[in-house]
């Protein structure tokens, strides 16, 4: 898939940022970089004159994604670009009783179980339109598809399944695509979606998961993978323990539909997965 990046041009015609057309479930959104020196209020005006009704995606500049919500926009979403270097990594220490093995794409449903369990409604990355296991299991299915967000890296996505009852109950899983250079990341393998049975937290399950993932991209000559963490997920500090560092902070802001709505929040909010 290749990004749509177009210049944010100020009222003179000046050159203010770089942005980037999304494709995001239906939700209309962009991502921008602000240029260096850009003045905050004509970049947040060329925003909402722009962009109405869309998700901004604000890389780096706080001050702007401000400027947006005093505007009207609506606090959403804060992540935090993370990549981790797959030059010197090590092979994950077993979980025992759980076999990770590659994602078959034929048990989307049983996964799609296990992610509405992983995101319950107070999770920082519940996404509404996921909410049942064939709506979480029809976003897998696109995923492996590549209609989501790039091609599916079938060699780098595992399940984890508990074989200890006989029934191989999946417990986890970790998706892996191949996303196109873009504004907020040079593009590469990226975890599109990693999660654990809430019943088996604390085992060591998602630990094993993507450390299989950096064994599997590095023995094929990845040098990096990319992950976006939402403000708030305690994944965050297992990622870190990974070697997984932040590259960019990202602030979502929803901007009315036309200029000039009124503000319904002054702290950000957390939904939609990458």
């Amino acid at each position: 898939m290749t990004p749509v990046i177009t210049a944010l041009l100020g009222a003179d015609g000046s050159v203010l940022g770089d942005v980037e057309v999304l494709t995001r479930r239906n939700r209309r959104a962009v991502d921008v970089v602000p240029r260096a020196g850009a003045d905050v209020e004509h970049v947040a005006d060329a925003l909402v004159a722009a962009y109405p009704g869309h998700r901004v995606g604000v890389l780096d500049a706080p001050a702007v994604a401000d400027r947006l919500v005093a505007r009207g926009g609506v606090p959403a979403r804060v992540r935090f670009v993370m990549d981790v270097d797959l030059t010197d990594v090590a092979v994950p220490a077993a979980v025992s009783g759980v076999v990770i093995a590659p994602m078959d794409a034929g048990r989307t449903l049983e996964y799609g179980i296990v992610s509405t369990r992983a995101y319950p409604p107070d999770h920082p990355d519940h996404e509404p339109s996921d909410a049942t296991a064939a709506a979480a299991a029809a976003t897998l299915d696109r995923l492996v598809r590549g209609e989501a967000l790039g091609p599916w890296l079938a060699e780098a996505s595992f399940h984890a399944v508990d074989g200890s009852a006989g029934d191989e109950r999946v417990v986890g899983l970790i998706v892996v695509s191949e996303i196109a250079r873009s504004v907020a990341h040079a593009g590469g393998p990226w975890v599109t979606d990693v999660f654990v049975d809430p019943g088996d937290a604390g085992r060591g399950v998602g630990r094993a998961l993507i450390g299989a993932t950096m064994v599997a991209l590095a023995r094929s000559g990845r040098t990096s993978l990319g992950l976006a963490v939402t403000a708030g997920n305690p994944a965050r500090r297992l990622y870190e323990s990974l070697g997984f560092v932040i590259g960019q902070d990202v602030r979502n802001v929803d901007l009315p539909d036309q200029a000039g709505g009124s503000t319904s929040s002054s702290a950000y909010a957390v939904s939609e997965r990458r």
